[in-house]
């Protein structure tokens, strides 16, 4: 009869189709954990730019609010120089005219005094 002469052949293949199974496994596993890892640091990545967006959006807000509070502040401070200006003006006014008057009355009292001694 015919023997079977293929089995050191067909176990053999039975072998390699067990090696390559297991390697076809561990080369999953890792490819999913690597898959994992980058899905991860994606995740993060874009998760750093939104907060960075988000930072900047406030930043430019605040900066906004800051610069027109300043132009504010620098119309107040101009108008109040404008006020000091025209209020030192009438001190200066005020003071000269008081000045004058009271060189007036002096002289005045002066001219009654020499007027009851003559």
């Amino acid at each position: 009869g015919y023997e079977f002469q293929s089995g050191g052949v067909v176990e053999m293949l039975e072998k390699l189709k067990d090696e390559f199974g297991k390697q076809k496994y561990d080369l999953d596993a890792e490819e999913l954990s690597a898959k994992h890892a980058f899905e991860q640091m994606a995740q993060q990545l874009q998760d750093n730019t939104e907060n960075a967006k988000h930072e900047i959006s406030k930043k430019t807000a605040l900066r906004g609010e800051t610069q027109a509070a300043k132009a504010e502040m620098e119309g107040e401070k101009a108008q109040a120089e404008a006020d000091r200006a025209e209020d030192q003006k009438y001190l200066d006014e005020t003071t000269a005219l008081c000045a004058q008057k009271t060189e007036d009355f002096n002289s005045r009292q002066k001219l009654r005094s020499d007027e009851l001694d003559a």
